[in-house]
């Protein structure tokens, strides 16, 4: 292993409209000690030529072609390429500051900390596109600073986004911390960054912006919380059972359950209300979560969330929705192709479009209604598991 060599995974599929800039942004790079994984998943547009017109002319760009399977396994695959002592994931849509590199590594040779996160500037390439500002909040430096990954004291809530940081590679390999091999698309960084928090001992926040993030409807994460994809996203959901388990195999401290469980209510919310008011889809996502509630004792586990995971694991699906609804009332989604906000009151939620209602969505005694305009469009009479 070259001493200092940063592995840096790309993967890739139908990107060649913002490829080459990525590219630039990584053969540009002030520290020079690198290696570019670059994984074609089955892309069908130009990305490919553009891989061998990079790779031709730097050789520090590696190439591998697999059949479409998703980013999880596009990055397990370029996990096994790495030699470097150190780890960064880039999106293809996405590109670094020139010294991005260089200042990512020194401040964890510096500070002597096992994962370092900058801060990340935001292009939004549809005008129309809407993110809230405490959900940009999340996405960049949230947490500034050195601290230690103890969970007596409280592990940190950092986001969990891939291409911010840099991780030690000897501590994945040392733990065997890999991706899902499964056709997933969310939660996938999850389940690495996760796992690696717990081998890892301390965490820095640089605050420099590094990394330049695009926003735009062609995002892996913009296209999967658009297909509405249930099965994807119930078996991504089911993943956290790797996280338990990984817990238990590496005896690690039980206080991390906590912050699993509450990373866990988090990713159901932000998910499950993606899907509202869409209720059979929302009964597989619930069936899956009860599943790994009841496999792990969820709602035994202190904390913040109890109520919600007992209802889960008992099948009061409605109640654990409302429960969603209460502890995030004000959420602009989308629906039709429009923009709406909407608003909890008891157990309904009214959306509006510029101010004027066009529909509500009721719940009561685990039965759903859903009405658009004055008209119902779906009524429900309970999304209970059978027994």
């Amino acid at each position: 292993m070259e001493k200092g060599l940063i592995s840096i995974i790309v993967p890739i599929y139908n990107a060649g409209r913002y490829l080459r800039q990525c590219l630039d942004s990584l053969g540009a790079q002030t520290y020079k000690n690198i290696e570019i994984i670059c994984v074609d998943d089955g892309s069908t547009d130009s990305s490919a030529k553009i891989l061998r017109e990079y790779a031709d002319k730097d050789k520090r760009i590696v190439l591998r072609t697999q059949k479409n399977s998703g980013p999880s396994i596009a990055r397990r695959a370029a996990l096994e390429l790495a030699h470097g002592e150190y780890l960064m994931f880039l999106d293809a849509d996405d590109w670094y500051d020139p010294a991005a590199c260089e200042k990512m590594v020194a401040a964890m040779q510096r500070e002597g900390a096992d994962l370092v996160m900058c801060d990340s500037a935001f292009a939004f390439e549809d005008k129309n596109t809407v993110r809230k500002k405490e959900n940009l909040d999340w996405l960049g430096l949230n947490i500034k600073g050195k601290m230690d990954l103890d969970p007596e004291i409280g592990v940190p809530q950092i986001n969990t986004m891939l291409w911010n940081k840099l991780f030690k590679a000897d501590l994945v390999r040392k733990f065997e911390i890999t991706f899902p091999n499964i056709r997933i698309a969310t939660f996938e960084d999850d389940v690495f960054i996760m796992k690696y928090m717990m081998a890892a001992k301390s965490y820095f926040g640089l605050e420099m912006k590094l990394v330049n993030h695009r926003i735009h409807k062609g995002s892996l994460q913009t296209r999967f919380l658009r297909s509405k994809n249930d099965k994807l996203l119930a078996a991504a959901m089911k993943q956290i059972s790797s996280i338990f388990a990984f817990r238990h195999e590496n005896k690690v401290a039980e206080k991390h359950d906590q912050h699993i469980v509450d990373k866990y209510f988090y990713t159901l919310r932000y998910n499950l209300l993606g899907l509202v008011p869409y209720n059979g889809r929302i009964k597989v996502v619930l069936d899956a979560a009860r599943d790994v509630c009841l496999g792990h004792g969820i709602s035994r586990i202190p904390g913040r969330f109890q109520t919600f995971f007992a209802n889960i694991e008992n099948g009061r699906y409605s109640a654990a929705i409302r429960y969603l609804l209460n502890h995030n009332p004000e959420r602009e989604v989308r629906r039709l192709g429009l923009f709406v906000s909407c608003s909890l009151e008891h157990n309904t939620v009214r959306y509006f479009l510029c101010g004027i209602p066009v529909g509500l969505m009721s719940y009561e005694h685990d039965a759903v209604c859903f009405e658009l305009f004055g008209f119902v469009c779906f009524r429900s009479g309970g999304i209970n598991p059978a027994r």
